[in-house]
């Protein structure tokens, strides 16, 4: 298993591409983002992965996101804004965003905001595409 550890209130090291905080991958008109930490807590952290993905949608010119979540433990209440705010952002383009593989106790913090009726949620990257393409 792939760990990215860091301090918190610190980025993680800086590799050629940038923070290694998400895998961005293009498949089928979608773009799937997988996370390569296990807390979307920080808020150093969430402040990059937002720039990071808002960047993502705003070259694309319908984007559809895949957030698969598979790897997270812990999330923020920014963290939460920032999906709001991507959701909101690939709306504007005509795209959309859909939730792959979330943890129980992140899907339970949804329910709990009631997000789980505003977001697509699948079980898999895979449906989600199918979904966001059909």
């Amino acid at each position: 298993m792939l760990r990215i550890l860091w301090v918190p209130g610190t980025l993680p090291p800086m590799s050629d591409h940038g923070n290694d905080l998400v895998l961005v991958e293009h498949r089928d008109g979608c773009h799937v983002v997988r996370f390569l930490t296990e807390s979307l807590f920080d808020p150093l952290i969430v402040s990059q992965v937002d720039k990071e993905l808002h960047a993502v949608v705003a070259e694309a010119v319908t984007p559809r996101l895949v957030l698969s979540l598979d790897t997270i433990d812990h999330v923020a209440s920014s963290t939460i804004s920032t999906v709001i705010s991507l959701r909101s952002a690939c709306q504007g383009k005509g795209g959309d965003v859909a939730l792959a593989a979330v943890p129980a106790g992140v899907l339970q913090i949804l329910k709990i905001a009631r997000l789980d009726n505003v977001f697509r949620i699948y079980d898999s990257a895979d449906e989600a595409i199918a979904a966001l393409t059909a």
